[in-house]
Order: structure tokens, then C-alpha cells, then sequence
């Protein structure tokens, strides 16, 4: 690995015959070194997914109302049940296309009392083999 000094030196000085160690690292063909992303926390991920919902929602009727408590309650839900992106959308428009302008200033409310049981219920659909109808 060499090192690139940062050292400037004067017309005159004598330049350093060894490369101080508080120099900036390149690798051999002078292309930077990569660093692989942190990992996203549950809490970053959940923030993330309760903006999906958001979205979502303003995406299928313009105006839904979500307060901070809604929000707040829509992410512990997120946190609690893992849910993936295409479960919350499909949830979410679900929910809200059926509301009408008063049902729309508590949709964040209503969906945050009633996501839970409707993720359940798609677990549990996916984990179910359905039967398969008898044929005389």
C-alpha cells in the first residue's frame, strides 16, 4: 500500500526520506479503497417503511391525515412484525381506497390500529397450503 503525504515543503528544505505514517491510504493503482455501506438499524428501516405507508396512502386518495401518535404506532407495528414493502403497500391501499373524505382525516389512526391483524392474516396466508378442490 503506498501513502500520498500531505506534507508541503519549501523551496530549499530538505524533502523527508521516509513517508510519515499520518498520511492518506491508496492502493496501488490510485482508485479509492472501498467501504461497504453500514448496516441499516430496525429503527431506520421502520422509519423508511412507515413513509412507504405514507405515501402509499397519498398516492391512492390525496389527502389522508397521519398525526405523529399514528406514525409513531405504524412504526412499532413495522418493528414488532418484519413486514416486507409489497405487504405494507398492498395493506395500506387496500385500507384507504375504500375510505371516504371523513374516514381519510384518520386513516393514519385507523391503519395503525389494524395493520397488525391484516399483516397476520397475509403470514398466515402464505404459510397455509391452501387444499386443493376435490374432482369427482
Amino acid at each position: 500500500m503506498l501513502f500520498i503525504s500531505k506534507r508541503i515543503v519549501n523551496f530549499g528544505e530538505q524533502t523527508p526520506t521516509a513517508v510519515e505514517h499520518t498520511s492518506t491510504p491508496v492502493n496501488s493503482r490510485s482508485t479509492p479503497v472501498e467501504t461497504s455501506p453500514p448496516p441499516i438499524s430496525k429503527d431506520d428501516r421502520s422509519e423508511k417503511l412507515v413513509e412507504l405507508v405514507v405515501k402509499t396512502a397519498i398516492k391512492t386518495k390525496g389527502s389522508p391525515l397521519f398525526s405523529g401518535k399514528s406514525k409513531a404506532a405504524i412504526g412499532q407495528v413495522i418493528r414488532d412484525t418484519n413486514p416486507t414493502e409489497d405487504d405494507l403497500t398492498s395493506v395500506t391501499d387496500h385500507f384507504v381506497k375504500k375510505m371516504d373524505k371523513f374516514q381519510l382525516q384518520n386513516a393514519g389512526s385507523f391503519i395503525a390500529e389494524n395493520l397488525r391483524a391484516w399483516l397476520g392474516i397475509l403470514s398466515e396466508a402464505r404459510v397455509k397450503p391452501v387444499p386443493a378442490a376435490h374432482t369427482y
